[in-house]
């Protein structure tokens, strides 16, 4: 008697069976870029005056397990403001062969590895954070034909380590309480070689969501041109405290305020979503 018909069914069974239980609970969103940041703080490991270095952008994917919120799993970048179509794939992942249009700048990615669940309920993501400064080297002679520098090939300078970014707006068993979460994480410059120049020396243009411009009608005269007219959201940055200055005959020009010492780095997510697809669809 032949069974060959028989094992074949019930291969077909058990794949079946299992193809569903693998994407059953589990959800996978895409972070919107536009309506998406990462504060950047600098400061001492001491404490005291922190400073705002910068608000960047923030791209990527976050897959929620509805069944075992612990098993979600998180990739994103964070980015300079207006660099998205230069340095991204439509899927939000970082470009291997591309540059930003600035002459320095830094980028990150974070990919995590485990979730847990704090005493809270809030979800703590590890993962390795890798941090890459590139800068555009010059070559500036200085003479009667000079018309500016020559710029050469990039210089990139990467490093990388294990960080917890914590999740204040998940929930075990569903997926979100709102459509907005924001997290956070704190980097030790001891742990990142590098981290000073990868904050204080980047170019963090302004970000501004839903951005919209305009070209006004034309003028009867050039004089009357003013350019495109721009409307959206500005992302304001958190200014240092300025010491308190008294004003008097002796008032000399106003006093610089100089950075804190950079020990540490505190980034702060706000992240929002794209409408929600199960996995595997």
């Amino acid at each position: 008697m032949n069974n060959r018909p028989l094992v074949s069914g019930v291969v077909l069974l058990l794949l079946s069976a299992l193809q569903p239980v693998a994407s059953v609970g589990t959800i996978s969103e895409q972070i919107d870029s536009g309506h998406s940041t990462a504060s950047l703080t600098a400061g001492p490991l001491a404490g005291g005056r922190q400073w705002n270095v910068g608000i960047a952008k923030v791209s990527g994917t976050m897959q929620w397990n509805d069944r075992d919120t612990t098993k979600s799993v998180l990739d994103l970048t964070i980015y300079p403001a207006g660099q998205g179509a230069r340095l991204l794939n439509p899927d939000g992942r970082l470009r291997s062969y591309t540059s930003a249009a600035l002459s320095r700048y830094t980028v990150m990615t974070f990919g995590s590895d485990h979730a847990e669940l704090d005493q809270s309920g809030k979800l703590r993501i590890h993962g390795t954070l890798t941090i890459t400064h590139v800068e555009w080297q010059t070559d500036s002679t200085w003479n009667d034909a000079y018309t500016g520098p020559e710029y050469r090939a990039p210089v990139a300078h990467s490093t990388a380590g294990e960080v917890v970014f914590t999740l204040e707006s998940s929930r075990q068993g569903t997926m979100l309480k709102s459509g907005e979460v924001s997290g956070s994480t704190t980097i030790e410059r001891k742990d990142f070689p590098g981290l000073r120049s990868a904050m204080l020396e980047a170019i963090w243009p302004l970000v501004v969501e839903d951005e919209h411009c305009e070209m006004p009608g034309p003028k009867p005269s050039l004089r009357d041109y003013q350019g495109a007219i721009c409307t959206g959201r500005v992302i304001e940055l958190t200014p240092i405290p300025r010491p308190f200055q008294e004003f008097g005959i002796d008032y000399p020009i106003p006093e610089e305020v100089a950075p804190p010492a950079v020990d540490r780095t505190t980034i702060k997510l706000r992240l929002n979503f794209f409408k929600a697809k199960s996995a595997g669809k």
